[in-house]
């Protein structure tokens, strides 16, 4: 079986993976300048969150079912497991949703970085980091904002 290259479009991953980061440092801005919209937004930060990482994850269990990397099964399950995760924060106190999607996405990026990095080129994981940080950025700044106002 080919082993599925994160690197056969670089510049459109970048664009893409860009491109994505905007929405969470555009809303975790708004919550901060916004303060009649706290709510709302933080509403909306949460579920474009777990819509993002349920993507991620699907996209993860992608790349799994394409390579023969060990502990395949379990990380299969890790990445049901992440997007589920995802889904049952909607049901949460806006804060512990927060903290359980910054968990999921840590949980995204060891998996790629320790488990899945033979299949990656550096290049991609290094993009990875600095989405992945972005995104906790994003959560840690939302997360002070609800904590701090409340």
């Amino acid at each position: 079986m080919e082993k599925v290259s994160p690197q056969a479009t670089p510049v459109i991953q970048k664009q893409l993976g860009y491109a994505g980061l905007i929405p969470f440092v555009a809303i975790a801005t708004a919550i901060w300048w916004l303060p009649e919209s706290r709510q709302q937004a933080g509403y909306v930060f949460v579920t474009y969150s777990v819509v993002i990482l349920s993507f991620v994850a699907g996209a993860l269990w992608g790349q799994l079912s394409q390579s023969n990397v060990q502990n395949s099964r379990l990380l299969f399950l890790l990445t049901n497991v992440l997007a589920l995760v995802g889904w049952g924060v909607l049901f949460v106190y806006p804060l512990l949703a927060l903290i359980l999607l910054s968990f999921g996405y840590i949980g995204i990026y060891v998996i790629e970085s320790q488990w899945m990095a033979s299949t990656y080129t550096k290049g991609y994981l290094t993009l990875r980091l600095r989405l992945t940080s972005g995104v906790l950025l994003s959560h840690l700044s939302v997360a002070l904002c609800i904590y701090t106002s409340a």
